[in-house]
């Protein structure tokens, strides 16, 4: 039978492998971020029209993950309302994606009409809210002609930094 302080070794030695392992392993994960390609995805906006990251090079893309329910959306749709008459529809196209699966394409249209939503608005997103990482909402990440993240933040923005990140783009 081995001694108590050979299985701790072992065990100690076994830990150390595992942990560096592991560690290189996970090494290329990263939070994903600006300056980092943009996931790519399909999702279907609620007319059913389907909506791919490709379909959107060679403009600027806005993409905002928000919910219905979600109090601080409210505030940065207003932000983006306002902004999107303020940049050339030509070269800046705007997505809004439901980040909540739970809600139906059915509410999802309604807030997309009460609202006054112009552009498209996709339900049924959280598997791409996944890929682009998000943890809160709202969500939003300005992609550029390229497909590479150049601005991501979580909360509420202010349409002065929204907008010069975009004009730093056109």
């Amino acid at each position: 039978m081995p001694s108590r302080s050979a299985s701790a070794k072992v065990l100690v030695v076994s830990l150390v492998s595992v942990t560096m392992l592991l560690s290189l392993c996970l090494g290329g994960l990263s939070p994903i971020g600006e300056g980092d390609e943009a996931p790519g995805f399909t999702v279907l906006d609620v007319d059913d029209v389907p909506h791919n990251l490709t379909d959107y090079r060679g403009r600027v893309l806005v993409v905002d993950f928000f919910a219905t329910w979600c109090g601080p959306c409210y505030v940065q749709l207003d932000t983006l309302k306002d902004l999107r008459d303020e940049v050339p529809e030509d070269q800046v196209a705007f997505l809004l994606i439901d980040n909540d699966d739970r809600e139906s394409q059915e509410k999802v249209t309604k807030y997309r009409n009460d609202n006054k939503i112009t552009w498209p608005v996709a339900y049924g997103g959280g598997k791409v809210g996944q890929d682009y990482e998000v943890d809160a909402i709202p969500t939003t990440v300005v992609i550029d002609q390229d497909g590479v993240i150049q601005y991501y933040h979580v909360g509420t923005t202010s349409k002065a930094d929204l907008k010069e990140a975009i004009q730093d783009l056109l």
